[in-house]
């Protein structure tokens, strides 16, 4: 699709679907954003991540004032999702953590192969759902709820020693030739007090890649 089109589309099915709620009554909503709506003006990202980033941004405004137009009655939870792990996780030739957890099933050498370092920060999504369902279900507090997920920020290789530590297997060696970081992750310190606020336990990250790789079926048990 060019430009044009694209950001046409993504606004017609907001307002397709804010025009549905309110015909049939809805009066908790879960919006599903995006870390990249933290790169909608960040001129050193891409531009197409820049696009996505500012129609994810400006859906989170839309929403979130849909809530307060009835700050009584109306709840929305509004969450910019980084990374995320679990049994039903998909894309596995995308996915850094499930190429990585597909690697060590197979028998393979996990290769890290980006050239700087990378600083991921992953939660278990029947982890982030538990929060996001208990804050629909409260009657007090904000109308809305606006967070990222968070997770403690890990790089790469890290993440692929998690990895080998659960699952067995080994790292290929890999040779940094960059120094510039590419970073991808929210802020942990405000999720932690909302899962606190909450009595939800955070997953360890080795307990998410357990979890994640039982979704990889029976071909490797």
């Amino acid at each position: 699709m060019d430009e044009d089109a694209y950001v046409s589309a993504n606004r017609k099915l907001s307002e397709d679907v804010l025009d549905v709620m309110s015909t049939i009554g809805v009066d908790r909503l879960f919006y599903a954003s995006s870390g990249a709506a933290a790169f909608a003006e960040d001129e050193g990202a891409a531009s197409d991540l820049c696009l996505y980033g500012k129609l994810k941004r400006a859906d989170e405004v839309r929403f979130a004032n849909w809530a307060e137009e009835d700050a009584r009655s109306r709840r929305a939870v509004i969450t910019r999702i980084y990374s995320v792990s679990g049994p039903f996780i998909n894309k596995h030739d995308t996915y850094a953590l499930a190429d990585f957890i597909r690697s060590s099933l197979s028998g393979e050498e996990i290769s890290v192969t980006a050239p700087m370092p990378v600083y991921r920060s992953f939660v278990a999504i029947r982890e982030l759902l538990s929060l996001i369902l208990a804050q629909l279900l409260r009657d007090d507090g904000p109308s809305t709820w606006a967070y990222d997920s968070g997770g403690d920020p890990v790089e790469l290789a890290g993440v692929a020693k998690e990895v080998v530590w659960v699952l067995g297997g080994s790292v290929r060696k890999r040779h940094i030739t960059r120094q510039d970081s590419n970073l991808y992750y929210g802020d942990d310190g405000e999720y932690q007090k909302l899962l606190s606020k909450f009595a939800i336990t955070s997953v360890p990250l080795r307990q998410q890649v357990a979890e994640t790789a039982i979704g990889f079926g029976e071909e490797w048990s």
